[in-house]
């Protein structure tokens, strides 16, 4: 098996090579065939929205749903002695990452779209899947074990549409106070395709290493005291999964759960307080969608990272419903169900303390939007973004010692 390096890496998955051009014929293929359906529609819609500017045509966006697919499969391949196709879709929708405690990491986003169907339950997506599949059987070749850092930004220049990608930046004073200091707390308020951020992150792993620190110590430690933002959705998938890349044997095996800290957010975009009638305070996060969070949710990103995980089984809970209810019954009696698990006790997990009434309130009527928004096509857009929205208010809360740009 040949050991991965940006050159083999360009030749296998590059946007030329015979792997690419096939998988990219068949997702535009299906995006042709399914563009005016509203959950890819609305995919499509919220990655413009994110890149602005930067933004191009439909071309682009099957290019970085590839990309996004890429990273998926090469993460399952770093984490998986023995991988398997049965863990196909649960690599794509984020579920296989979630069972081995990684979270905010390459759930269902923009790039989703090519299975809405299976997501929904409404279908199998068989063509999407034979896709992924046909893109996991080209992988085999390559060996992920201890890829370099850079791989997966490298592979981005080739399908951006900025033809002079993210600049390189040197970080050496960073790295060299985190070889000093590996448990300073850094913050990378547009870390782009998070080259540098991972860098910074692979410095305090050896250098928490050097110091003997014992590994789940050490794994809990370097995702704690990072924090990461980018408002491009494909940048947020690459830096992801460099920073899961910078963990290397750590994040290998079992260990407590931990996140990724890496968000799809502006860091000038710090969500509004503001007062509820019932007197909690919360945060708007989604002006156009009145989408609140209550501070509870809004300002801790484990209980953001953990409730807004599990809302999809609500939410797909409620589209099965709609077989059989009216659509008001259907999202009632689920959400019901919700309020109840946001109040109980969570023994043996990073959550044990219940939502306040207050708090759980606020939180039923941002699931509402989300699981309404849902059934009505949205596609998992609206949960992206109430998951990765709040990560202005993490970094605005916390003192960091050094500044990643």
């Amino acid at each position: 098996m040949a050991s991965v390096d940006l050159s083999a890496l360009s030749e296998v998955l590059g946007r030329d090579s015979p792997a690419a051009r096939q998988a990219i014929e068949g997702l535009s293929l299906l995006y042709r065939e399914t563009e005016n359906i509203p959950p890819v529609a609305n995919s499509y819609l919220a990655w413009v929205s994110c890149r602005g500017a930067n933004a191009t045509d439909s071309d682009t966006f099957v290019g970085h749903t590839l990309l996004s697919l890429f990273c998926r499969l090469a993460a399952y391949r770093f984490l998986e002695p023995l991988p398997s196709d049965r863990h196909l879709w649960s690599v794509i929708n984020g579920d296989y990452f979630a069972g081995e405690g990684i979270g905010n990491f390459l759930g269902e986003d923009f790039f989703s779209w090519p299975y809405f169907r299976r997501s929904m339950g409404i279908g199998e997506d068989l063509e999407a899947l034979e896709v992924a599949g046909k893109v996991m059987s080209t992988l085999q070749s390559l060996d992920f074990r201890d890829p370099p850092l850079e791989m997966l930004a490298d592979l981005k220049r080739e399908y951006s549409d900025d033809t002079e990608g993210q600049a390189l930046r040197h970080t050496q004073g960073a790295l060299g106070e985190l070889a000093e200091k590996p448990t300073l707390a850094c913050h990378a308020p547009r870390c782009g395709d998070g080259t540098e951020l991972a860098r910074c992150a692979r410095a305090a792993v050896e250098g928490r290493l050097a110091h003997e620190e014992h590994p789940l110590d050490l794994l809990l430690g370097v995702t704690a005291q990072f924090h990461g933002m980018t408002p491009d959705p494909l940048d947020s998938v690459v830096a992801s999964t460099a920073f899961l890349l910078a963990l290397g044997e750590t994040a290998k095996g079992p260990h407590p759960p931990i996140l990724i800290p890496v968000y799809l957010a502006d860091a000038n975009e710090v969500p509004i307080e503001r007062q509820e009638a019932n007197g909690v305070r919360s945060y708007a996060i989604d002006a156009a969608r009145e989408l609140v969070l209550p501070e509870q949710v809004a300002a801790d990103p484990v209980y953001l990272d953990w409730l807004f995980g599990r809302l999809p089984n609500y939410m797909r809970g409620t589209a099965l419903r709609l077989r059989a209810q009216a659509e008001e019954v259907a999202l009632q009696e689920v959400l019901n169900a919700w309020y109840n698990y946001l109040t109980s006790p969570k023994a043996r997990t990073p959550i044990p303390e219940p939502l306040t009434p207050g708090a759980a309130d606020v939180m039923v009527e941002a699931a509402r939007s989300i699981i309404k928004a849902y059934v009505r096509g949205s596609g998992p857009a609206p949960l992206h973004l109430a998951r990765n929205r709040p990560a202005p208010l993490f970094a605005a809360r916390r003192e960091f010692d050094l500044t990643i740009r």
